[in-house]
């Protein structure tokens, strides 16, 4: 096998970011990552023309669907969105086109984007459903999936974003912020219903190979959680472990996923199969008994077993999985004593909208804290912040920035 990698002559990022820096408008947007110095993050944005924009015009191997059914080689233990091309063939190899200024991508003009009126969207699935009255369709596989099932995150996006604006409401920077700090987990709201229907007395205990397991305690939590993942929130990691295992139940859903659907399905658990029910039942043990071998009490108070650590100093963390259905993403792995340290999710959060009087309002927050100093007074500060559902707000205009008291300015001079 022979490895190549798309972005390792791609020189294109200071000038496209230069010019990213400089625009006033969507067409500007588009016209400054056309340049193809976008790596490989998706982009949005939205002016004051009231456009929103969604583009994936990151860098990637120029290779369209033909070239891939007649070139693929499916490699046993590779997982299915690995593309592995056939080497031995020279016809197999990436297309250089002269539209494209780095050599084998993909040119700009070949890959999706879309602008609307009311909203785009995205949470790390592929470009698909960025709204789903506008449907991306007809790309190149090496860019993403089309018309698969999303996941619980990118439809948790979608679903509180279509709860803002129905009846004809407009979002606003209290929007967002409400959306985040609610810590609302979608995944409880579409699926725990039908999971709390097997939690009827009397429960026969789970059998697992280390033994029997009563899973009514497990039940108990999950009944009294409010369905959020804030600090103060009890029973949401039960749910998390049980996802865990329960999302991997073969006919696990109810509904399928339907295409025409897609926002709205793959939904309901399918608690009338015997098998499945079963399933279900044992994934609820299973997740009981994973938390009681690292000593994690069922109605533990998630900010008491989710932290992070600063100079001794135990700071709780709010969020949860976006497997799991949590649209506020906080990643971390379960250890004796809690969920910590934060290995990845909600790291540098901003919003930014415009007043009524077309004045800019920008609001944002590091949730790591801006020094990576024990000793420095910013080593923690807006973690703190952020354990409390606070953020800042930004300062954008000149006479904001130069009256703020902890501005420092540095001149250079050639």
């Amino acid at each position: 096998y022979a490895i190549r990698d798309v972005n390792l002559s791609n020189d294109r990022n200071a000038v496209t970011y230069d010019a990213l820096n400089k625009a006033r408008s969507i067409d500007d947007v588009e016209a400054a990552i056309s340049l193809q110095g976008v790596s490989w993050t998706n982009t949005l944005a939205a002016d004051r023309n009231g456009t929103a924009y969604y583009a994936d015009l990151s860098v990637v191997p120029n290779v369209d669907a033909a070239l891939i059914e007649r070139c693929r080689v499916k490699v046993a233990g590779v997982p299915a969105q690995v593309i592995v091309l056939n080497g031995a063939d020279s016809t197999c190899a990436w297309v250089n086109d002269a539209r494209s200024s780095v050599v084998g991508a993909m040119p700009a003009q070949s890959m999706p984007r879309l602008r609307r009126d009311d909203y785009v969207t995205n949470e790390n699935d592929s470009y698909w459903l960025s709204n789903p009255k506008s449907p991306l369709e007809g790309f190149s596989p090496i860019i993403g999936a089309e018309r698969t099932a999303r996941s619980l995150r990118t439809r948790a996006g979608i679903s509180f974003i279509e709860e803002v604006l129905k009846g004809g409401a407009k979002a606003t920077p209290e929007t967002l912020e409400q959306m985040l700090f609610s810590q609302r987990n979608y995944g409880a709201e579409l699926l725990l219903d039908d999971l709390l229907t097997l939690c009827v007395a009397p429960m026969e205990p789970v059998a697992l190979a280390s033994g029997s397991v009563d899973i009514a305690p497990s039940c108990r939590a999950l009944s009294q959680w409010n369905r959020k993942e804030t600090v103060d929130s009890r029973g949401g990691h039960v749910w998390r472990e049980f996802w865990r295992f329960a999302s991997r139940i073969p006919g696990v859903y109810a509904v399928p996923f339907n295409a025409a659907d897609a926002a709205n399905t793959p939904r309901g658990l399918a608690v009338q199969q015997p098998g499945v029910r079963e399933a279900l039942r044992r994934s609820l043990a299973q997740a009981q008994q994973r938390l009681a071998q690292f000593g994690i009490a069922l109605d533990a108070t998630l900010g008491s077993i989710q932290y992070d650590t600063r100079n001794g100093e135990r700071i709780p963390v709010p969020g949860g999985e976006g497997p799991a259905g949590m649209w506020s993403v906080i990643s971390t792995e379960l250890k004796k004593d809690g969920y910590s340290p934060i290995v990845a999710g909600n790291s540098y959060i901003q919003v930014v909208g415009w007043n009524s009087d077309g004045t800019l309002d920008a609001r944002g927050i590091l949730t790591y804290s801006q020094s990576d100093n024990p000793a420095s007074p910013h080593y923690a500060d807006q973690t703190r912040l952020y354990a409390q559902g606070q953020w800042l707000r930004l300062p954008f205009y000149e006479k904001d920035i130069v009256a703020d008291k902890n501005l420092k300015m540095l001149r250079l001079r050639q």
